[in-house]
């Protein structure tokens, strides 16, 4: 080969030039530096700013990365801490640019094979990104730096209301569900209201009779909700968007809901002021949606249709009675036996909730006792009382005495 060099050659009067070629390298030295194997030149890899400062707290990861990509011919050089585009450099050893058989090996491959090895690098690790309100932050930062979240790096941004969960993907996973369990009720307990629904009774009972609570909890789980008696209002406490969420479904509720006011004898009014109402709508108007309450001195129906309603109103007058019995003699009441009957009365009908009242009171023509409440209860016992004041009533009549006059001649003929 070198006497072949060192000869002068010429190809129809051109003259040649005549280089070595190297097997070992695969490449032909010529010219004035004898080489022509570039050096690969640096590849520029994006990484998140928060997985970097991960690495960063993390110098074991941050050596076992670059130890890695040593056994590729490569150097990792790292952008600047706060970055707010941070790249990574991966370069060529400058040490083997003057080997040329190594050189002329792992060029030709060099940048795709360096990318290859290094993504995989970097895929192990995940950020996950949480809105996060500065008072949230406030209350939790020394929660997230116990055990439960060693292994990550929790990074918040609070001008941008953020929060970041880094490091290992099966870490941050692990990790993931307890910190938003964690920021969520936070959020509810550090954004709690309390607010108030103006509501009848009537109303609020037939809403919850037909499933409102449970409608109401779908939509907002977190909420607490309660029936305060003294202001006739719905008490809600919980997440102030979870709280006007449910206000506004019992507030469209309660507009959907019709209303009628009825007149019925005062000693009906009297006895349904005195049963639970809830009780006893539903015993009477059983799958009719509508119920009862007292106002005003008188019937309020509440229901969700007008036929609710007069179907309501018609059973409410067909089963709701009152009935008299006049007392000529006032002692028939006073007696014990009046008692024992009173005493059986109220147990027979009333074992299984009030369905009837029985009371004496003044009457336009005297006392009287008054039967009220579910009609057949009502005719039961107000056969047994009538029944009981006749056979016991005692009648006191005046009769005027008439005398006979004798004429004057019949005077002595009168015998004795």
């Amino acid at each position: 080969v070198k006497t072949f060099l060192t000869k002068r050659h010429t190809f129809h009067n051109s003259v040649l030039s005549v280089y070595p070629y190297y097997p070992s390298i695969g490449q032909w030295l010529y010219g004035k530096k004898n080489n022509d194997i570039m050096t690969p030149g640096p590849v520029e890899c994006p990484i998140c700013a928060q997985i970097l400062e991960f690495i960063f707290n993390n110098e074991e990861i941050k050596q076992s990365i670059e130890k890695q990509m040593t056994d590729h011919y490569c150097e990792v050089k790292w952008p600047k801490p706060g970055d707010p585009k941070p790249l990574i450099t991966l370069s060529f050893p400058s040490n083997l640019s003057a080997h040329l058989r190594t050189l002329s090996k792992i060029a030709p491959t060099w940048s795709n094979k360096v990318q290859t090895e290094f993504s995989p690098l970097m895929s192990k690790y995940k950020v996950i990104e949480y809105d996060l309100k500065p008072p949230v932050w406030e209350d939790i930062r020394k929660k997230v730096s116990s055990s439960p979240y060693d292994g990550v790096l929790i990074k918040p941004d609070l001008a941008a209301e953020k929060a970041f969960i880094v490091g290992n993907s099966e870490d941050v996973e692990k990790i993931e569900p307890i910190f938003k369990k964690l920021v969520e009720e936070t959020n509810r307990q550090l954004c709690t209201v309390e607010d108030k629904v103006p509501l009848e009774p009537a109303a609020w009972k037939i809403m919850l009779a037909h499933d409102l609570e449970k409608s109401i909890k779908e939509d907002s789980p977190h909420v607490k909700i309660s029936y305060d008696g003294a202001t006739t209002s719905v008490k809600l406490y919980g997440p102030k968007d979870e709280v006007l969420t449910a206000k506004r479904e019992i507030i469209n509720t309660r507009q959907d809901l019709k209303s009628k006011s009825i007149n019925r004898d005062p000693s009906i009014i009297q006895f349904l002021m005195a049963v639970d109402n809830e009780e006893m709508s539903h015993n009477l108007f059983h799958n009719i949606k509508a119920m009862f309450q007292v106002e005003d001195n008188a019937v309020m129906l509440v229901g969700y249709t007008d036929k609710d309603l007069n179907n309501a109103e018609e059973i409410l007058e067909k089963e709701m009675v009152c009935k008299r019995v006049a007392l000529e003699d006032k002692n028939v009441t006073q007696s014990p036996e009046w008692g024992n009957l009173k005493s059986f009365l109220n147990d027979m009908c009333n074992a299984d909730g009030m369905k009837v009242s029985i009371e004496e009171l003044p009457g336009k023509k005297g006392n009287e006792v008054v039967i009220t409440g579910l009609s057949s209860s009502v005719e039961e016992a107000y056969g047994q009382i009538q029944d009981f004041v006749g056979k016991n009533t005692l009648v006191q009549k005046d009769i005027k005495d008439h005398k006979v006059h004798q004429s004057p001649g019949e005077e002595g003929n009168g015998h004795q």
